[in-house]
């Protein structure tokens, strides 16, 4: 039968030419009638401005060179990325065909609206769905990513750390004024940063005294810059006096520009301190050269590629791979090259200072003023959870200033960016110092930590730290040693850090032993032996710092992408707090994550999580959504975590820590261990007094062992146990149905239940 037309086919197969001539395509395969060029380039970021350019006009055959040959380098495909999103226009462009789903409606008409224009009387459209998600959800519905409404635009102006930036940041402006040299090459060097022009950071003593006395002899233009500031604002903003606020900003200043660490030019090490404003000025970014730039404009040059400091750390590492141009540059070492007067010069050093700092794997805490013992190396046991020394190191960082890549360079197949050496960063903080713990009056289990400071991105080589040899030749700098056995000349980590506001959401301790409950996503046993599973927990807290963000975008009236939100902690073999976070998106913050955890408004913002959980819980969307969806924790910026996410776990475990009682459903609990029965012969379903239980008896021993569901957040270990589970544990043993009994986590059960069932028979035929 044929499966087009559905026609009997011939019993013996036949020479058929007919659709030769009845197909168009057919037909032009067959009379080569359909051959031309398919001539494609990239564009990207990284492309060279004059190369993007000229890929550019070739593509719209325009050509410009005098050795062009439209036959030969004419381009009929251009291959791009977001970069060609806005604000560009190509012509006559029409066709566009977008390799995956845009994040967001806006992004897809942006992308869409390149072809059509001029007088290109047709267009089209095509997006290629990938096997995600984000892909997958509006695949199914087209009009979302079509004709979703627009957000509309917001204007913040009640973020007091914003207000007091760019105060201080025009009050220095004006009073550097007057220190600017005539002849820049006969005065002090003031820099041309874009964050002001306020001379290096070793200079602040030797203009300190100029900038307070024109501060003290100006009150008026002080204040006339703070009135045009406080226009429109809220009242607490405009409470401020511009003055002194001004003059306890330049306390601070003094204390930055002190610093034994930071960046050499004053306005840029003030930006990172959080003292004044970032405006998006991309200038904690980091090049990796393929080779010595010969010009110093245009900057960056041409042969390199450009990352943001804290992606650096782990993307240029040494061993990473990045691709460029259809090349995969291998990162070989560290340099520091500087576009000056006479040509690009190579510093010998190209490290920032050292750093020591001990940090934690388990709770991710660091402490910057950590003591080393010089005998043993140790700094004892970590002083947030106890973690001993194995898991609290001293670790030696320095920042680099650039990196550069080895000579030769490998084809890029499309799949293939980071080499096999390629390592992570991790982020810690010290929370009782950047963001100490705020006092509620509420009795419960939730602690609230808030506060701005710095994250440390340190990147360890996995522990083992980057191993360097100094580099004599024209890069000078540092090169990286592969061979383990050969001699180092530095050792150290890749490290930096950012200043951000943060917000923290945690329980007061790892194990509540009066409720059975737990809240750490360590690995331990059950008292009966079985795997305690920690994968509902971490998803239980991954979908709580998603709600929190989802809750705060309309509390504060702005869009969530303002916000990130991630856990704080760690699935180390022991048990110790885990926080789910907020921190600004913006550079140095925002103020959004501080103003939310503050005591005065801590309280408000938890009954806005509470109203959001109640609209999560109407029929409209609780009998629609198992687990999450776009309506209540997923978007285009947290998709890898998609598979994670369940707003009722995150509404269970805001429950049991504002002190409420655990939601337990025995019927989903029912629901789960019969689906297991019909699918395996050797299980059998029993109703007891305390819930339902499967008795599994196994082939090898013929001993049956009894299976029970149990939340994600209940305990029954030796050392903390549930009385639920304990009443249904005494239910099976007195009951001689068995002898032991495995609880099964229900969101285990239901998101991986073969792995599940296949610890119980592993559990089941343990002698």
């Amino acid at each position: 039968m044929c499966t087009k037309c559905l026609t009997p086919l011939p019993a013996e197969p036949q020479q058929y030419s007919g659709v030769l001539e009845d197909d168009y395509y057919a037909w032009k395969a067959a009379h080569r009638t359909g051959d031309f060029a398919l001539r494609a380039a990239e564009l990207t970021g990284q492309t060279d401005r004059l190369e993007a350019q000229r890929r550019q006009s070739l593509f719209q055959d325009v050509f410009l060179g005098d050795n062009d040959v439209p036959e030969a380098d004419g381009l009929e495909l251009l291959s791009v990325t977001t970069t060609m999103e806005a604000g560009v226009d190509i012509g006559p462009l029409n066709t566009v065909i977008m390799a995956n789903m845009p994040p967001t409606r806006f992004n897809y008409q942006q992308r869409v609206g390149r072809a059509g224009r001029r007088n290109s009387p047709v267009a089209l459209a095509l997006t290629v769905c990938r096997g995600r998600s984000h892909d997958e959800h509006y695949f199914a519905r087209p009009e979302a990513i079509t004709n979703d409404p627009t957000p509309p635009p917001y204007l913040v102006l009640g973020m007091i750390s914003v207000f007091r930036r760019v105060l201080l940041g025009e009050a220095l402006r004006q009073a550097f004024e007057p220190l600017q040299p005539r002849d820049r090459r006969k005065g002090p060097d003031m820099t041309s940063n874009v964050h002001g022009q306020f001379g290096l950071a070793a200079d602040w003593p030797v203009h300190r005294g100029a900038v307070r006395r024109w501060i003290s002899e100006h009150p008026d233009r002080i204040r006339a810059a703070g009135r045009a500031l406080q226009a429109v604002t809220s009242e607490s903003i405009a409470a401020i006096d511009p003055v002194a606020a001004v003059d306890e900003l330049l306390d601070q200043v003094d204390e930055v520009a002190g610093a034994a660490v930071g960046h050499p030019e004053l306005s840029q090490r003030l930006a990172e301190a959080g003292l004044l404003p970032m405006f998006g000025f991309p200038t904690r970014s980091r090049l990796l050269y393929r080779s010595i730039p010969q010009k110093t404009f245009p900057w960056p040059p041409a042969d390199s590629v450009n990352r943001d400091l804290a992606v650096a750390l782990s993307k240029f590492a040494p061993g990473s791979e990045t691709p460029q141009d259809g090349r995969l540059l291998r990162s070989s070492g560290v340099v520091s090259l500087v576009p000056s007067g006479r040509g690009v010069k190579a510093a010998d050093d190209p490290f920032g200072p050292e750093q020591l700092v001990a940090m934690c794997r388990i709770c991710s805490h660091v402490d910057p003023q950590a003591v080393v013992d010089p005998d043993t190396g140790s700094v004892g046991a970590c002083p947030a959870c106890d973690a001993e020394s194995k898991y609290y190191k001293a670790v030696p960082f320095r920042e680099p200033a650039g990196f550069r890549a080895a000579r030769e360079a490998r084809d890029y197949d499309g799949y293939r960016e980071m080499g096999s050496n390629a390592t992570s960063a991790r982020t810690a903080t010290d929370l009782e110092k950047t963001a100490p713990r705020i006092h509620r009056a509420a009795d419960d289990w939730l602690v609230v930590h808030t506060g701005s400071g710095d994250r440390y991105i340190v990147n360890t080589n996995a522990g083992k730290l980057f191993r360097f040899v100094k580099n004599s030749g024209p890069w000078r700098g540092y090169l990286a040693l592969d061979n383990p056995k050969a001699e180092a000349d530095l050792e150290i980590a890749l490290g930096a850090t950012q200043h951000t506001d943060m917000l923290f959401v945690g329980a007061k301790g790892a194990l509540d032993t009066r409720r059975g409950l737990r809240f750490d996503i360590s690995k331990s046993r059950q008292i009966d032996g079985f795997p305690e599973a920690y994968h509902g927990r971490r998803a239980a807290w991954y979908s709580l710092a998603a709600l929190l963000r989802r809750a705060a975008a309309p509390h504060l009236d702005v869009q969530p992408e303002e916000l990130l939100s991630g856990i704080h902690g760690s699935d180390a073999p022991v048990a110790a707090p885990v926080m789910a976070y907020l921190a600004d998106s913006l550079d140095n913050g925002a103020g959004f994550s501080t103003h939310l955890g503050s005591e005065g408004h801590i309280e408000e913002f938890l009954k806005a999580v509470d109203h959001y959980v109640q609209d999560l819980e109407a029929e409209h969307h609780a009998l629609n959504c198992r687990s999450s969806c776009y309506a209540c924790l997923r978007d285009y910026s947290n998709m890898r975590l998609h598979p994670l996410y369940d707003w009722r776990l995150a509404r269970d475990l805001t429950d049991v820590l504002r002190g409420r009682k655990l939601r337990i459903d025995p019927e989903e609990h029912g629901v789960l261990l019969r689906g297991w029965a019909d699918e395996e012969p050797n299980v059998m379903l029993k109703e007891t007094a305390a819930g339902p239980v499967a008795l599994f008896t196994s082939d090898f021993t013929g001993e049956p062992v009894a299976v029970a569901v149990k939340h994600p957040l209940e305990s029954v270990t030796e050392e903390c146990g549930n009385e639920r589970l304990q009443a249904l544990r005494h239910e099976v043993r007195t009951g001689g149905l068995a002898d032991r009994i495995a609880f099964a986590d229900s969101y285990s059960l239901d998101r991986t239940p073969a792995a599940v069932i296949e610890q119980v028979h592993t559990f089941a035929e343990e002698l």
